[in-house]
């Protein structure tokens, strides 16, 4: 397989303290890979997810994103809802559609094949104001594939998601993996990387302290029954029993 990220020893100092907020973490995601990057609050997941889109400058190592032969766009799925309350999706997908300088003809026949992906179609007119939150984090994620990314990043998706809308994000994501996107899906939610993810990387303080697939981080791991409690095991070994 032909990896799409690199990250190498990526270290990030913020202003004013003398904490690395990532301490040299090094992992790589393959083409078409379900990816989960784990952690509890402040473990750093937001910080590189970041770096790898371009919004924060690491203060040193190295990250490659999509190797040069191919040919893939990168969206991001920010935890933020990033639409225009006032406007319907419909309004929403035209504007964000044109900036990404898709012609109105690709831009109809995109909104149609995302806002089925996300179970939105009905809503298509709708103003996003009076969307539920579980409907807000759809759109949020439908307008991201809009230019068809083959990279897709998530961060924390289904933050204050109702059951319904979760899985329906779930469904979305899957479909567009099995199509051949890669996916890295930032989140401290256990079950849904057990669902969802192919191999996993769980953070703490800035660093990776376990990397794997989920099944075979749950069998290698004394007297853990599922990733929930491999999770917690770790993060309280090395935090002295206190967690974030």
């Amino acid at each position: 397989m032909m990896s799409v990220l690199i990250v190498e020893n990526v270290i990030k100092y913020y202003r004013k303290t003398d904490v690395a907020a990532l301490a040299g973490i090094s992992f790589n995601v393959e083409q078409g890979e379900f990816f989960g990057l784990l952690g509890p609050n402040g473990s750093g997941k937001t910080t590189i997810i970041s770096i790898i889109c371009g919004l924060l400058k690491q203060t040193s190592g190295r990250i490659e994103v999509l190797n040069k032969n191919i040919n893939a766009a990168l969206a991001l799925v920010p935890q933020e809802i990033a639409l225009y309350p006032s406007l319907t999706l419909y309004e929403n997908c035209y504007y964000f559609g044109k900036m990404y300088g898709l012609s109105k003809q690709l831009i109809l026949e995109r909104v149609k094949d995302v806002t089925k992906l996300v179970c939105l179609e009905e809503h298509l007119h709708q103003a996003i104001n009076t969307y539920s939150g579980g409907m807000k984090r759809r759109a949020n994620l439908a307008l991201s594939l809009l230019n068809q990314p083959q990279l897709i990043l998530l961060d924390e998706p289904t933050v204050h998601v109702d059951p319904l809308s979760r899985q329906m994000i779930f469904e979305g994501l899957s479909e567009l993996n099995r199509q051949g996107a890669t996916i890295i899906y930032t989140t401290h939610y256990m079950e849904e990387v057990e669902k969802l993810c192919s191999r996993v990387v769980i953070m703490d303080e800035g660093k990776i302290i376990l990397e794997g697939t989920p099944q075979q981080l749950v069998a290698d791991a004394d007297n853990c029954k599922d990733l929930t409690e491999v999770f917690l095991k770790q993060i309280r070994q090395g935090q002295g029993h206190h967690v974030k």
